[in-house]
């Protein structure tokens, strides 16, 4: 009885790896990372019964030299591809599944832009969005209130607080109330002296790194010499440029001066937040390919 299970066992395993060899697919390859929707498919067969293959809900012929060629829509994330091997009564034969992640791209981010991985990546986990033009607007200055809006979708669910009207100029109706005033709460973010928030306020580069410094929970680092010729150590914000600095996330600033004043852009903020704790484990999750489908 033992023997006769070991054979049965041993039988069932050439069927399935024969039929699994019956095709084979050159285009796009299993774990394929895409910023297309719609990719081209080709392969082929090894057996001549086997006369078209299913692409999804798409049927293509296969063509005299057992070759096949179609195409796939790809939502925007984790996608897995099936295809499908018929004979000519329409049996399956063999089947060929591919793991596949499409993400959302902007026109007018180019390709060598420096933070394009990461605007991509965030943008197709839905913490970024761009225009319905198709852009992203990368180089353009990020508001206050944006970069809260932002902020919030990229931390995990924390507890409620109390969303208590605090600021002149900042109602429960303001598009962005309820990510700024959890944000308000929890110390990340002030507004100014006069009452005001100011959501729709430029913000510097320099205060958007004291907010992300706190957000990510970085230790407050100083040191002895700055690094930035427009930075001096005496700043209030000196140690918080210190630790965004040496946690690698001003890497993409290649001269000695900051510009601590200058406005943060969409760009650079994708950049950052992506390099955060939260940043890094959303995007390392979205590339594993062994989950979340």
């Amino acid at each position: 009885m033992k023997l006769r299970l070991i054979w049965l066992f041993f039988f069932t395993l050439v069927i399935i790896s024969s039929a699994s060899a019956q095709m084979i697919v050159f285009s796009p390859t299993d774990k394929t990372i895409t910023n297309r929707n719609i990719v081209s498919v080709e392969g082929k067969v090894f057996d001549q019964r086997l006369t078209r293959v299913l692409i999804g809900p798409i049927t293509v012929p296969v063509d005299q030299t057992a070759h096949f060629v179609g195409a796939a829509n790809l939502q925007f994330g984790k996608n897995k591809l099936r295809l499908v091997a018929l004979d000519q009564k329409g049996r399956e034969k063999a089947e060929v599944e591919l793991k596949i992640l499409c993400l959302r791209t902007y026109k007018d981010v180019r390709d060598d832009y420096w933070s394009k991985p990461a605007i991509e990546q965030l943008a197709t986990l839905a913490i970024l969005k761009g225009d319905a033009e198709g852009n992203f607007r990368p180089n353009n200055s990020i508001t206050r209130a944006e970069l809260m809006v932002i902020m919030s979708r990229l931390s995990p669910e924390g507890e409620k607080v109390p969303l208590a009207t605090r600021f002149t100029d900042l109602t429960p109706s303001h598009w962005a109330y309820e990510s700024i005033m959890p944000a308000v709460a929890a110390g990340l973010i002030a507004g100014y002296p006069d009452g005001t928030f100011r959501p729709d306020q430029t913000i510097t580069r320099l205060e958007a790194l004291a907010i992300i410094v706190r957000f990510a929970g970085l230790l407050e680092l100083g040191e002895a010499k700055s690094y930035y010729e427009d930075l001096p150590v005496d700043n209030w914000g000196y140690k918080y440029v210190m630790a965004a600095r040496q946690a690698g996330w001003l890497n993409y600033i290649k001269t000695s001066y900051l510009g601590p004043f200058d406005n943060l852009s969409r760009g650079e903020a994708a950049g950052i937040l992506a390099q955060t704790k939260y940043g890094v484990t959303l995007i390392d999750r979205l590339l594993d390919f062994s989950t979340g489908y």
